[in-house]
């Protein structure tokens, strides 16, 4: 029999590396959990879908696109308000927090550890969307600078939900 030298090495650590993100996922979604808990109040409303985001803008350099929703309903600006996604359709397990910005105006402030960041004004939500990634995580955590509308439903309607917690 021949024996063949596969190099796995770049698969096992793709898969790896889904793992982790899943594990770090799995915890964001424990820490929103608590978050939540310790909100328990009728003056919050939870897990509020943000859909119809809208393309705005881009930022300085068009690191980022910027798309806006209108605000929901008695949206009150607050500390404890959080947005954040679930990544193909796994609201369970992929949640992530996003960053947070006090008005669009404040971009340049934002950790870049984090793929998206969000803010917001008296009419809009924005949401920040990097422009350029590893092509792996294209869809995923990040939107081509000229993107198509197939690639558009693609980001925000298969691979992507928005929710907000928020105070009324």
């Amino acid at each position: 029999m021949d024996i063949k030298n596969v190099n796995n090495i770049a698969q096992v650590a793709n898969n790896t590396r889904l793992f982790l993100m899943s594990l770090d996922a799995y915890m964001s979604r424990l820490d929103l959990l608590r978050n939540s808990v310790g909100l328990v109040d009728t003056n919050y409303s939870y897990n509020n879908e943000l859909s119809g985001w809208v393309y705005y803008d881009t930022t300085a350099l068009s690191a980022y696109h910027i798309f806006r929703v209108a605000l929901p309903d008695g949206f009150v600006a607050n500390d404890y308000n959080t947005m954040y996604y679930s990544l193909y359709n796994m609201p369970n397990l992929l949640v992530y927090s996003l960053g947070e910005l006090t008005t669009p105006e404040d971009y340049g402030s934002a950790e870049s550890e984090l793929p998206f960041w969000w803010g917001y004004d008296a009419s809009y939500l924005y949401v920040y969307v990097p422009t350029d990634g590893a092509m792996e995580d294209k869809y995923s955590f990040w939107l081509p600078a000229s993107y198509t509308d197939e690639e558009y439903n693609i980001f925000f309607n298969r691979a992507h939900t928005f929710y907000i917690d928020y105070r009324i």
